[in-house]
């Protein structure tokens, strides 16, 4: 009887543990989604302050 009241312990300690981890992956995944979307914007914004840079009249003068 105390086996089977283990095993039955261990089992629901096992599906609360999958639970857990499957909320993990899932943020994990949410994480990396935002990490991809704020280097995109990094990568924008390089772009478009190099062309600023190297555009004629750019720089600091005249201002």
């Amino acid at each position: 009887m105390e086996d089977r009241q283990t095993n039955e312990a261990l089992q629901q300690r096992i599906t609360e543990l999958e639970a857990q981890v499957s909320g993990l992956v899932e943020s994990n995944r949410n994480i990396v989604n935002a990490l991809r979307q704020i280097e995109h914007w990094i990568v924008n914004a390089s772009k478009v302050l190099t062309a600023q840079a190297q555009a004629p009249g750019s720089g600091e003068q005249g201002q």
